[in-house]
């Protein structure tokens, strides 16, 4: 049985454009957030809103918020905004490249292209979890009681990056096996 990735359907031409457009995408809109970001760096959120998602527990995530001021509890609405933009440009990014660099790997490895195409479907589930994530935190922000939001934010904020780096180091440990098996030929 051949293992499926998401992007059979393109060529391989379209999906260095995706990669490129993504990229691109995904630089504009990491500065944007990061910009954003600065006014929600309190002493109570030295990473702004990272720290707000990582919140261990409600009394946490209470006082986090409770050290934005209004216009910084809009910049943090703000950056919520953008990560829903974000999460599908670095998801398209991170899940194509895993299949070009696999694709590039499969000739003699078949487990790197099986391991791509599990990992470009497991990007798309961390760009499910960056949406879950992020609404719990924006009923958070709009003053929700809900204590079991900060853990499923918390939760869904650590698979996410589990899985997004899961990808970013099967893409730069694959191209650096190809630079490396260039060099060596």
């Amino acid at each position: 049985m051949r293992w499926m990735s998401p992007y059979d359907n393109l060529s391989n031409s379209a999906q260095k454009r995706v990669i490129f457009v993504s990229l691109l995408m995904s630089a504009i809109l990491l500065f944007a957030m990061r910009t954003i970001d600065a006014p929600l760096r309190t002493r109570m959120a030295p990473r702004g809103i990272v720290s707000f998602e990582m919140a261990k527990n409600y009394d946490t995530s209470q006082q986090i918020l409770n050290s934005w001021n209004a216009e910084a509890k809009i910049y943090a609405a703000l950056s919520l905004g953008l990560d829903f933009l974000f999460l599908i440009s670095y998801a398209l990014f991170i899940s194509v490249s895993c299949i070009q660099v696999g694709a590039a790997i499969k000739v003699d490895h078949s487990i790197f292209l099986k391991t791509a195409i599990a990992l470009s479907w497991a990007q798309l589930l961390a760009a499910s979890f960056d949406a879950i994530e992020n609404l719990a935190l924006i009923q958070l922000l709009l003053n929700s009681s809900r204590q079991w939001l900060t853990g499923l934010a918390r939760w869904c904020a650590v698979l996410k990056f589990s899985i997004v780096g899961a990808g970013l180091i099967f893409i730069f440990g694959g191209l650096l096996f190809i630079g490396l098996k260039k060099i060596f030929k």
